[in-house]
Order: C-alpha cells, then sequence, then structure tokens
C-alpha cells in the first residue's frame, strides 16, 4: 500500500492493490454477517392461536397477563413465532 499526502488537505490518499481492496471488503462482508441478527418471523392472531390450540380471547388475555406479548406491527397484532415456539415446547417467555 501506498500513501501520499494531499498538500492542499490534511487528509491522506491510500492507494490499494485490487486484491487487498477485495480482501478488506469480504473481511468486512464476513464480519458484518456474523453481527446480524437472523430475521424474527411474525404469527397473525389466528395462526398463533391455531399453533398454541388456544382462542384468540386467550392470547388476549396472555398480552394482558404478559404471558406472551403482542408486536403492533402496522394496523395488525402479530406475535413472534420463537416465542410460540417457547410456549409450546413448555419454556416459559
Amino acid at each position: 500500500m501506498n500513501r501520499t499526502e494531499n498538500p492542499t488537505s490534511p487528509q491522506y490518499l491510500m492507494m490499494v492493490s485490487p486484491e487487498d481492496f477485495a480482501s478488506a471488503v469480504e473481511c468486512a462482508v464476513a464480519k458484518a454477517m456474523t453481527n446480524s441478527k437472523p430475521k424474527e418471523t411474525y404469527l397473525t392472531v389466528d395462526e398463533a392461536a391455531s399453533r398454541l390450540g388456544v382462542s384468540r380471547s386467550t392470547l388476549w388475555r396472555w398480552d394482558k397477563e404478559g404471558y406472551l406479548t403482542k408486536i403492533k406491527r402496522g394496523k395488525k397484532n402479530t406475535y413472534r413465532l420463537s416465542d410460540v415456539e417457547r410456549i409450546i415446547n413448555g419454556e416459559l417467555v
């Protein structure tokens, strides 16, 4: 890598080979991918009730009790699939 100082600016111009640039980009992408969270899947009220084998009113009550919290997405109430699966597997949410 070569560094050349610009006489009119305190900044530096760094010249990088294409191979070094490609390696730096690959490293940055790999780091970003390992730090990213997997996307959450959301269920509608009817889908969540069906998977849990409960009524819509039970879901409403569970939300009020804090057992299974609804997530507002736009104007619709949804539930995280991961939270529903925890209940199905007998884990507390």
